[in-house]
C-alpha cells in the first residue's frame, strides 16, 4: 500500500497546477480523506493508506483541479475561530468579514442583553461569531435563500446556539419589519452582494444571488439602506461590508438617506476600506448630529 508520505508528495505535485500553496492544500485534502488532524498526519507519514482512502484523496484533488474552491472541496472552512460547513449554496467566509464582526462588537458591551441583526447571513458565520462573543444577546439572522438558511441552521446547531440565533427567511430587513417596531437592535450588520455584475463570472462557483450587486455593485446595498431608513428605530448602529473602492459611494448613499449621520469607515487587515458604519435616525432641532462612538472611527 502507498504511504501517507508518497500520497502527500503526489497530491502536492498535482495541485501545483491550481494552487498558490500546494503543500498546505495537499495536507488539508489528505487529512480530510483520512479523517485525521494535520499533526496526526505529520506524526505518521510512513503509515500505509487504505486504498479506499487513496481513492477519496484523489477524488478530492480531482475536484480541486477542476477549479472548485478549496473550502467547497473540503466542505468546511474556518471563520473567527469557528469551523463552519460550507456548500455552493453559501459564500465562502472570508477573513475580511471579521472586520464587520469586530466593528459590531465594539458597540455591543460584553455583558449586553438584547438583539443584534445579521442581514444576509449565508452560512451563519457572522451571527455565530457575534453570539459566541456576546453570550447574553440574541441574533436575528435573515437570508432570502432557503438553501443558505439550511446550511446556517446546521452550523448554528453545531455550536449549540439554536436558542440564541433565530433564522428568518426573506428579503433583507423585511422579515423583521414588525419586530423592529417594538425592539431596538444593539447593532445591525450586513454583508450583502456587492460584486458588479460584470465581475461575478470570476467567482463562478459561488451562488450568484449572494454576489451580484447590479451594474455598480451597490443595488442591493441601496435597497437595504431604504429599508433601514423605513424600518429601523433611531440611533441603531449599522455596519455594512463593502468591496474595494466602494466605501465612498456607499457613504454617499448613507448620507442621502440619513443626512445628519456621521459615517465612519473601517479598513481590513490589508488596509482596504471594508466596513461603512453609521447611526440611524435624523438630528432633532437643536441636538447634535447622530454619530458613532469615536472608537469606531478607523
Amino acid at each position: 500500500m502507498v504511504s501517507r508520505r508518497d500520497l502527500r508528495r503526489e497530491l502536492r505535485r498535482r495541485l501545483r497546477a491550481v494552487s498558490e500553496d500546494p503543500e498546505l492544500e495537499a495536507d488539508l485534502l489528505l487529512t480530510r480523506a483520512l479523517g485525521i488532524s494535520r499533526p496526526e498526519l505529520l506524526a505518521g507519514l510512513d503509515e500505509p493508506v487504505d486504498p479506499k482512502r487513496v481513492r477519496l484523496a484523489e477524488q478530492l484533488a480531482d475536484c480541486r483541479l477542476e477549479g472548485k474552491p478549496l473550502p467547497y472541496v473540503l466542505g468546511e472552512w474556518e471563520f473567527y475561530g469557528y469551523r463552519l460547513k460550507v456548500t455552493p449554496a453559501v459564500l465562502i467566509p472570508r477573513p475580511e468579514t471579521e472586520t464587520l464582526v469586530e466593528a459590531a462588537l465594539e458597540v455591543i458591551p460584553p455583558d449586553a442583553q438584547g438583539l443584534a441583526v445579521d442581514v444576509g447571513t449565508g452560512s451563519g458565520a457572522v451571527a455565530i461569531a457575534l453570539a459566541g462573543a456576546r453570550p447574553h444577546i440574541t441574533v436575528a439572522a435573515t437570508d432570502i435563500s432557503p438553501a443558505a438558511l439550511a446550511v446556517a441552521r446546521e452550523n448554528i446547531s453545531r455550536y449549540g446556539l439554536d436558542g440564541r440565533i433565530e433564522l428568518y427567511p426573506g428579503d433583507l430587513l423585511l422579515p423583521l419589519k414588525d419586530r423592529l417596531q417594538s425592539e431596538r437592535p444593539l447593532a445591525v450588520v450586513a454583508n450583502l452582494p456587492y460584486v458588479p455584475t460584470a465581475e461575478t463570472a470570476k467567482l463562478a462557483w459561488e451562488p450568484p444571488a449572494a454576489l451580484d450587486g447590479g451594474p455598480d455593485g451597490l443595488a442591493v446595498i441601496r435597497r437595504f439602506l431604504d429599508q433601514a431608513r423605513d424600518f429601523l428605530p433611531p440611533r441603531v448602529p449599522v455596519f455594512l461590508e463593502v468591496g474595494y473602492g466602494q466605501a465612498g459611494g456607499v457613504s454617499a448613499e448613507v448620507r442621502r438617506r440619513f443626512p445628519d449621520a456621521s459615517v465612519t469607515v473601517r479598513s481590513d487587515l490589508a488596509g482596504i476600506p471594508r466596513v461603512v458604519g453609521f447611526l440611524t435616525g435624523h438630528r432633532r432641532q437643536g441636538s447634535p448630529a447622530a454619530s458613532l462612538s469615536p472608537a469606531l472611527t478607523s
